[in-house]
């Protein structure tokens, strides 16, 4: 209808032929009307019998007629949306969508003829639903998303789900009565009234569902609905979905408010209660379906309502769902499977309790659980990590599955039992953030017991000791993440501080006196003698003299002094932890640096490493103990606490995916596994405002790089191979609270104290072939005048963080803030290193590109320890420095042997491998024009002067 035609005028005065609702019968346009279903805030709608004449083409007996109410008749807005419902109605042809079979005006009034549908709405029928076994439930949530997926292929969006705009037909609908039907006789559900509903593109949209009025029903509306957000769009509909589904077999509502504005604050900041907490019946499976649908973040939920209608439909099959599960169990049938939730709210945020619940370790020393040995088996393809304890009295055997986790979120881990009274246990920790940054946080406990003993002591373990432990433990950490007074007492214990002997008070008070002459500072050596006392046993093993700045409120050099001389004067021990480049965790603690040999094995990833003084010794102190007994029993090993640059762990099996959500600082970030060759990379910074990744891992063609910006994102992990792959999305930002072995040894006062740790002698650490990349900065005098030299090497340093230097395969040889050779074990790796720092803006780099030259270089590279420090030598390290000296600003220089390399992978067949064939690609992108030389190849970049180059050879 063209509402601008002079047929508007007919309408002008909706008084000219009312239309009385209440004297049925009536006839209408070809239609007689007999019953009155219902009405809405600007329509009415009736049940008519069409005419013998005007029976419509497929052969309806009845219809549905909506008409516009008459008080809106004169609103050319109102008139808009109405014919906008029968157009898009029209669009979809679904058996689970009301058919479209007219839009008309007839004498003043607009109205829309639709299929009838006989049954009964959603809403009227959900106490039945919610007492009936939940697969008749789903059965009928399925039609919905049929519905839906129907309309969102159209890219149609409907706004207004809920069970009052769900209508259920049953196979008995010839004798329907007032009394709801038997779910279980359920035929099949169809969608209606699209009153609300626009298409996702708004291009051609009207402007009245752009007013910021909230348009929807707010107990099920998404939290971007409640905001009128104009980026609505088929993820609005799955929440709506969710909760429906929610209400349908709860059989109340997610939220429950009488105000609109509380609503719409619950449903922008409070996760529901899962569905298993509400009713024993659900599965885990369908409460992990809902809780996606309902996430906060549509990044993180369904992406449209098919995604979501392939996991109902896989429950209803009997088979595992997409999403991972926290975690997989060893039975899929659950038979005999005992399951206990505990749940608390707590006043604090799940950023606050992260840290607390994350620290296994401590927490199961906390709840009383014995400390294991654990052991390794390396026989087969994967790690297996086996325990031995003593519960109770009784000894028992098990095989530790990795944990898993998503940082602030949730955290699980399965363990598998030999012997005992139990034959698998799972322990999983949710945080579900509520208003006014309290927490929901529910442990839950899966196990199946074994014979008769597991069968009688489970119950009275979960529900009265189990239950005591956490409840006790809880309460503690509720108070430490709220206490922002304490200092040393804070470093996440679960118990008072130990208790020293006299002798141990007296030593420690001797000692201090001698630290505080020793650093010329008393009370300094005060502070640190607290510190000592109060500390967490796991920290006073392992004190990094990096983290006690702003625990003993002092600088970095005053806390490196402290401890050194600590060491002089008998209160602390100095270690080397040798750290492994994949999981970044201690596989060595070894006391003096001359044992340290050439190379370490890791238990945990079962690899063979390099252990380079620069990356991977760090030096560590334990408490003395003559002044502090220190336990250093473990009582877990692999959870997240252990690993703080791992954002999210977890076990996919074949075909599943996960969504991790979570806050992203600015940084380079990637997606790696034990069974996944190559890593995946993200970058997220300033230039972008994606909020969504996928990565596909375990496939043939795999993402192997991807962007998003600063602040709260998903990443989608996808395993697309036929095995099980444990993924991790990890940063690669390089450790600031680690002193490595290289640091020490240059540093004077480690000199001064310890001249037996130097090295005298040359020690070869290994021969590597490696790609160098020289850099100078050829303006630095200028800018050293300009800036002084303080802020030179501040931004000297800044400019060395555009490198990855966190990756095991990228370190700086050497440095002098003026210059630097960073080493490379993959020449694409160099090349795209190169691309990047080319492209980013000063205030990213610190050092102005355009007055910086480059080399770059292949060859063996010797690395060692040599004249007392770690180096790095040999011909290719001197051939770079000694092609860098007098290369001008702007310019690449390219050795031909290096460039034969490019130019021999370039041309590989399509069989190798993409970062080879795209060597010369990339070279290009960074050389936008090129010179030859005999000798070498020369490319200009950036500002680089093409004649300039001539003359330089």
């Amino acid at each position: 209808f063209d509402f601008s035609s002079e047929k508007q005028s007919l309408i002008a005065d909706p008084s000219s032929d009312p239309f009385h609702a209440d004297e049925l019968p009536q006839q209408f346009a070809g239609y007689k009307i007999v019953q009155k279903l219902g009405e809405g805030g600007a329509g009415i709608v009736f049940r008519a019998v069409p005419d013998p004449a005007h029976t419509p083409a497929n052969g309806d007996k009845q219809v549905a007629l909506k008409m516009i109410r008459p008080d809106f008749v004169a609103n050319k807005k109102a008139l808009q949306r109405f014919e906008k419902e029968s157009r898009l109605l029209a669009e979809i042809d679904s058996p689970h969508v009301t058919r479209h079979l007219e839009f008309g005006f007839h004498k003043g009034h607009y109205f829309i003829a639709s299929e009838f549908v006989e049954g009964f709405s959603l809403d009227r029928l959900i106490p039945r639903l919610a007492r009936a076994p939940a697969r008749d439930t789903l059965r009928v949530v399925a039609d919905l998303l049929k519905a839906l997926s129907a309309m969102h292929s159209k890219g149609v969006i409907h706004r207004d789900v809920k069970p009052a705009n769900i209508i259920a037909t049953f196979q008995t609908s010839d004798d329907l009565t007032d009394d709801p039907t038997d779910p279980a006789a359920f035929a099949i559900a169809k969608l209606t009234d699209f009153g609300l509903a626009r298409h996702i593109d708004q291009s051609q949209s009207l402007a009245m569902t752009r007013q910021h009025a909230t348009l929807g029903t707010p107990t099920y509306m998404a939290p971007e609905q409640h905001l009128a957000s104009e980026s609505v769009d088929a993820r609005a509909d799955v929440y709506s979905a969710g909760a429906t589904m929610y209400h349908l077999l709860v059989g109340e509502p997610p939220f429950v408010c009488k105000d609109q504005l509380e609503m719409a604050e619950k449903h922008r900041t409070e996760t529901p209660v899962p569905l298993h907490l509400r009713k024993k019946n659900i599965g885990l499976a369908i409460n992990s379906v809902i809780m996606k649908a309902m996430e906060k973040d549509p990044n993180l939920r369904y992406q449209d309502a098919s995604e979501m209608l392939a996991d109902v439909q896989r429950i209803l099959a009997g088979q595992p769902i997409s999403i991972r599960m926290y975690p997989e169990t060893p039975d899929t049938s659950q038979s005999n499977v005992m399951r206990y939730d505990f749940t608390w709210s707590l006043d604090a945020s799940p950023g606050s309790l992260w840290p607390l619940v994350s620290d296994t370790d401590r927490f199961n020393r906390a709840i009383g659980l014995p400390a294991p040995e654990f052991n390794y088996d390396h026989s087969g393809n994967n790690l297996k990590i086996f325990a031995n304890a003593n519960f109770n009295g009784i000894a028992v055997r098990w095989r530790e599955h990795p944990f898993q986790w998503i940082c602030e979120r949730e955290m699980s881990v399965l363990r598998e039992f030999e012997s005992g009274p139990f034959e698998w246990v799972t322990s999983t920790v949710e945080l579900h953030p509520l208003a006014e940054q309290k927490t929901r946080l529910i442990h839950r406990f899966q196990l199946k017991p074994r014979g008769l003993l597991g069968r009688l002591l489970t119950p009275f373990q979960f529900n009265f000791l189990t239950r005591r432990s956490l409840k006790k433990v809880y309460a503690r950490l509720e108070s430490l993440a709220n206490d922002q007074s304490c200092r040393f007492g804070c470093d996440f214990p679960f118990d008072s501080a130990p208790k020293l002997s006299r002798q141990q008070r007296s030593r420690l008070a001797e000692r201090i006196d001698q630290l505080g002459v020793a650093i010329g500072d008393l009370i300094l050596a005060d502070r640190f003698a607290e510190f000592l006392q109060l500390v967490a046993d796991p920290i006073a093993a392992r004190i990094r003299p990096l983290t006690l700045p702003e625990k003993l409120n002092c600088s970095t050099e005053r806390s490196l002094q402290v401890c050194w001389s600590s060491v002089e004067a008998g209160l602390l021990n100095l270690s080397w932890d040798v750290i492994c480049p994949v999981c970044r965790t201690a596989s060595d603690n070894i006391s003096s640096i001359e044992q340290i040999e050439s190379h370490a094995h890791c238990n945990v990833c079962n690899i063979e490493f390099e252990t380079d003084f620069a990356q991977a010794v760090e030096m560590v102190f334990s408490v003395h103990p003559d002044i502090r007994n220190v336990e250093q029993k473990t009582w877990c090993i692999g959870g997240p606490f252990h690993a703080p640059h791992i954002l999210a762990q977890n076990r996919l099996l074949a075909g599943q995916h996960v969504d991790i959500g979570v806050h992203l600082p600015e940084g380079k970030y990637e997606i790696s596994g034990p069974q996944l060759h190559e890593p995946h990379y993200l970058d997220v910074g300033q230039d972008t405002s994606t909020r969504r990744a996928a990565f596909a891992i375990g496939g043939t063609e795999n993402q192997s790089r991807a962007e998003l910006g600063i602040g709260d994102a998903c990443v989608k992990i996808d395993n697309q191979s036929q095995v099980e792959i444990l993924a991790r999305l990890s940063r690669r930002a390089a450790r600031d609270d680690a002193m490595t072995a290289a640091m020490a040894r240059q540093h004077p006062l480690f000199q001064q104290l310890f001249p037996d740790k130097i090295h005298t002698t040359e020690q070869l650490v290994g021969v590597s072939n490696l790609h160098l990349l020289a850099i100078r900065f050829a303006n630095a005098d200028s800018f050293l005048d300009q800036v002084g030299d303080i802020q030179l090497r501040h931004n000297w340093q800044t400019f060395q963080q555009n490198f990855p230097l966190e990756d095991s395969q990228c370190q700086i040889e050497e440095n002098d803030f003026e210059s630097m050779l960073v080493s490379f074990h993959q020449l694409d790796r160099l090349l795209d290193s190169l691309e990047q720092l080319i492209g980013r803006r000063q205030q990213d780099t610190g050092i102005p590109v355009d007055e910086c030259c480059f080399v770059i270089q292949s060859g063996e590279v010797l690395k060692g320890s040599s004249a007392n420090q770690p180096t790095a030598f040999g011909k290719t390290i001197r051939t770079a420095k000694k092609l860098i000296r007098d290369l001008p600003p702007r310019h690449l220089l390219i050795p031909v042997e290096v460039d034969q390399q490019i130019a021999q992978a370039s041309d590989l067949d399509t069989k190798a491998k993409p970062s080879q064939r795209n060597l010369r690609q990339q070279l290009d992108r960074v050389t936008p024009s090129i010179e030859k030389d005999t000798a070498l190849r020369v490319a200009r970049f950036v500002l680089g002067d093409l004649n300039r180059t001539k003359e330089l050879f």
